[in-house]
């Protein structure tokens, strides 16, 4: 006897690890905790993270573990910046030859009763040692989701420390 498994559109109350569903480690890359290269963006269709049975909400949460630059020398080393782009990726839109990876946007309103614009999600910067960022994000119709990561500050090359970002989703 078989049981139905229901995949399309469910209500997930509990947030559902985009890396790695029914797991507790929401790592973007690699499956490590501590992150210390830079994420490249997305190119291919295989990149970036399924959405789970088609969830709603993006949660996401970035910590800057004091990513630091070497330039110094003085043992007193520069913070550096972690900066966090959010890319998705429907196939219908881009077709198999060509993968349409857009950064996220939204429509907004311009007041009027037909005018709307379109705003991307601003690149998202983490400075403070420790500091710490959550926000949700709409992700309705989206098949894929992806971060791209840079790092600056000082001269450009991270002397110590390293960072976490954390994928979820859900529909409630």
């Amino acid at each position: 006897m078989s049981v139905h498994k229901y995949t399309a559109g469910a209500r997930t109350r509990n947030v559902v690890n985009l890396v790695q569903p029914g797991g507790t480690t929401g790592i973007v890359v690699g499956g490590s905790e501590l992150l210390t290269a830079a994420i490249a963006a997305p190119t291919t269709a295989a990149h970036g993270y399924k959405n789970f049975h088609s969830q709603q909400n993006l949660h996401l949460v970035i910590k800057n573990n004091a990513l630091v630059d070497d330039s110094t020398g003085l043992g007193k080393p520069d913070p550096m910046t972690l900066n966090v782009i959010v890319w998705v990726y429907n196939s219908s839109l881009g077709g198999s030859t060509s993968p349409l990876w857009t950064k996220l946007s939204f429509p907004m309103s311009k007041g009027s009763a037909n005018a709307l614009e379109f705003y991307e999600v601003p690149t998202i910067s983490v400075t403070a040692a420790g500091g710490l960022f959550r926000t949700i994000l709409p992700l309705e119709g989206i098949e894929r989701v992806a971060i791209q990561t840079t790092i600056t500050g000082g001269n450009g090359t991270r002397g110590g420390g390293n960072y976490s970002i954390w994928l979820g989703a859900n529909t409630i």
